[in-house]
């Protein structure tokens, strides 16, 4: 690609939904014509592959086409081999990794002591589960038809993206023929580019400008399509599916291309999305591929040193008093933002080593291609020279039959038969003039063979082989294998035939893996705060959150089991640890039992078998028993203090009222200096005691408020122990 005019900003790049009005025209002009040019390298570097690809696609849609050998009308069967182990496949695929309402799972990992990790995994799983089945209404029909496209061609492509003109998540499938890579390409992760062919009418490229997701720009007319550009259309041409080039709803290719730019011009080429209409070469939208977090530079050390004193900083704890306080936020704050600012100069001036590239495309597999290009095999292919093997000598079996039975042969010239057709109908007698030789003698039928035995066994040794690559032998359709076969030798026989469906299914499994990661990072950019959705399956109104999706993708899985391919493999499972549970003491069986009800895919099982309220934990309630009783110990020493303290200052009463009322008998002066001395000192030692009565009473109301205080912590600590015990056993359940 030539260099570009014009040095541009990536912060200013990466703040535009759409950068298309950043970019110089003489740019937007270099940037198409290098999208336009390098699909097209592209895609010549897989023309071999399209050829094979093509033909697949017409085995497995059993498109007939025009015979005339041997003769006019001949036979022309097509045996639907590679569609009877396509329509095999997928009803095998779907119900093994498609579970409603449980499609994804996060995992707990590490330890979890106040099941909040539980409670987070559950959140992120049912709100996934629901975007997927719910929200994208068209993501469980895509698979559906993609687990029977899939077996056929070799290799599917699926793409998640936030589509801002839904204002959600979504995934697309995308056939092979309309996703564009070099041939040569190892890896989707790290190839230099990936063109996705979108097939757009005007009135949907005119909504994308009018909400500008496309830029405003005038495209001209659209050229024609050649036969050969796209095998797709080849084949539905042939079914004879053809749109007139004269329909003015033609639709346009729009070349959507995830690549590489070098904006910034620092040697350092960035990841962005280049929309470019095919035939005009003119760019529609040029976005980034990343984000500032993405970014990775030579001086990351440096930042993450300053991050760190940064929340040091912050974590600070404040002084007691408030003057001191309010000064030291005003000189933390001064801090807090010069180091805020110092990290901001640094992620501008740094060198770009690596920028972490967000991936919108996952393939699905299903066998590798062993020469290791891109494009893997499909039954279409490999089953392709056996298919046209046994089309043949079907055809040549039929036609041998249609001989036989046609009495056809030679007439001799002496034999005069009225009228000029020779072909009879049922019960009809023609006259003819015979000469003396009699008509046999003028009458040679041409020798046919009947059709050979030697073909039909061949036929039945091609087949066979035919289903034994595709795995769909009679034990694999549901046939009796037959009368006097033991149940056992029947079991193993499925078993071992289902070892390439599990391989298979293994490998459909990781890439369900990786979508559902896309789709986990997804919601850590475009999620709201706080959403609201409803769990699949119930009325029960759920609450996720943005930060819920700031943790580690790699705990998203499917819910599926890929060691299990069939319900009667996941239900014996079920069963078997159903019969341990039942004579092995330690089982958690609530778990066991829903664990059962789930792999026979009862529906509402919370309904059928309501969990049990947990169990207290015998520990918790000893525990609780001695801190009672010391608690009530301590009650009743605070009491009996009381007692005695009261009992002291009544007795202590009663006698002064006595030595009051025997000083005043014999006559005393209550108002001498000294007897007032005594009154006083009196006085005082009778105040000293009720300021301790009065402080044992407190000490008592104290007393009982903490014990009131330790039997409600006490409960809640039992409460916890229970919800531990129930999000336990519902995990044991889950899985």
């Amino acid at each position: 690609m030539k260099e570009l005019s014009k040095i541009y900003n990536l912060e200013e790049i990466i703040a535009q939904p759409n950068a298309y009005s950043l970019l110089d025209p003489k740019d937007c002009e270099t940037i198409g014509l290098a999208v336009v040019d390098e699909f097209e390298i592209d895609d010549r570097s897989r023309e071999d592959w399209k050829t094979r690809y093509e033909s697949a696609l017409k085995l497995a849609l059993q498109i007939v086409e025009q015979k005339t050998e041997p003769w006019p009308g001949c036979a022309n069967i097509k045996f639907p081999l590679v569609t009877i182990a396509a329509t095999q496949f997928q009803s095998r695929a779907y119900p093994a990794l498609i579970s409603n309402p449980d499609l994804v799972k996060c995992q707990v990992i590490g330890d979890d002591p106040t099941g909040a990790k539980d409670a987070h995994a559950d959140r992120v799983s049912q709100f996934m589960s629901y975007q997927l089945l719910d929200e994208d209404e068209e993501w469980e029909e895509d698979t559906d038809r993609m687990f029977f496209v899939l077996p056929i061609v070799g290799s599917t492509i699926r793409k998640t993206w936030f589509d801002p003109l839904t204002g959600h998540n979504k995934s697309q499938m995308i056939l092979p023929d309309d996703f564009v890579v070099s041939y040569f390409t190892k890896n989707l992760d790290q190839c230099p580019r990936a063109t996705h062919v979108l097939h757009k009418s005007a009135r949907e490229i005119k909504n994308a400008m009018v909400a500008k997701y496309y830029a405003l720009v005038e495209l001209g007319s659209a050229t024609p399509k050649q036969e050969d550009d796209n095998p797709s259309s080849t084949v539905l041409e042939e079914r004879g599916y053809e749109r007139p080039n004269t329909d003015p709803d033609t639709e346009r290719d729009i070349l959507e291309q995830h690549r590489y730019l070098d904006l910034d011009q620092d040697g350092y080429s960035e990841p962005y999305i280049v929309t470019v209409d095919k035939d005009s070469k003119k760019v529609l939208r040029l976005s980034a591929r990343f984000t500032q977090t993405d970014i990775r530079r030579d001086n990351q050390p440096q930042i993450q040193a300053l991050t760190s004193q940064l929340m040091q900083l912050q974590n600070i704890p404040p002084p007691p008093d408030p003057v001191q306080k309010q000064i030291q936020q005003g000189i933390i704050l001064d801090q807090v933002n010069a180091y805020k600012k110092e990290i901001e100069r640094l992620k501008t001036i740094g060198q770009i080593v690596n920028i972490d590239p967000i991936q919108y495309f996952t393939k699905y597999t299903f066998l590798p291609a062993p020469d290791g290009g891109f494009y893997d095999l499909g039954l279409g292919v490999i089953l392709s020279p056996i298919n046209d093997s046994v089309n043949t000598i079907i055809n040549q079996l039929t036609d041998a039959g249609t001989m036989s039975v046609a009495n056809t042969g030679f007439i001799a010239g002496s034999a005069r038969i009225r009228g000029a057709d020779f072909r009879f109908r049922p019960f009809e007698w023609k006259r003819a003039d015979v000469a003396a030789g009699g008509l046999k003698d003028a009458l040679v039928p041409l020798p046919v063979k009947e059709p050979s035995p030697v073909l039909f066994q061949l036929l039945e040794l091609l087949i066979n082989y035919g289903e034994r690559i595709s795995s769909v032998t009679d034990l694999m359709v549901g046939e009796t294998p037959g009368q006097n076969t033991p149940a056992q030798t029947s079991q193993s026989a499925l078993d071992q035939g289902m070892k390439v469906f599990s391989g298979i299914l293994k490998r459909l499994h990781r890439s369900m893996k990786k979508e559902f990661r896309k789709l986990y990072k997804l919601n850590r950019y475009y999620l709201d705060p706080q959403q609201y959705f409803t769990v699949l399956g119930t009325n029960q109104v759920q609450q996720i959150y943005q930060e819920d999706f700031m943790g580690n993708p790699n705990e998203v899985v499917p819910e599926s089991d890929p060691n299990v391919a069939s319900d009667q493999q996941r239900v014996q499972r079920a069963m078997a640890v159903a019969q341990r549970a039942a004579s092995v003491p330690g089982y958690n069986q609530p778990a066991t039992e829903i664990m059962l009800l789930k792999a026979m895919r009862i529906p509402d099982i919370q309904a059928i078998y309501p969990p049990e309220p947990p169990q207290p934990n015998p520990e918790i309630q000893i525990k609780a028993a001695d801190q009672a009783r010391k608690a009530l110990e301590s009650k009743y020493d605070t009491m009996a203090q009381l007692a005695e303290t009261q009992a002291r200052v009544e007795n202590l009463r009663a006698q002064a009222t006595f030595y009051l009322a025997q000083a005043q008998k014999l006559g005393f002066d209550m108002n001498d200096a000294v007897v007032q001395q005594k009154l006083a000192a009196f006085d005082s030692i009778h105040g000293a005691l009720d300021d301790m009565y009065g402080q044992l009473a407190q000490q008592q109301e104290l007393s009982i408020k903490q014990d009131e205080v330790k039997q409600a912590q006490q409960m809640q600590q039992q409460q916890q122990e229970a919800s531990q015990n129930a999000n336990s056993q519902q995990g044991q359940s889950n899985g």
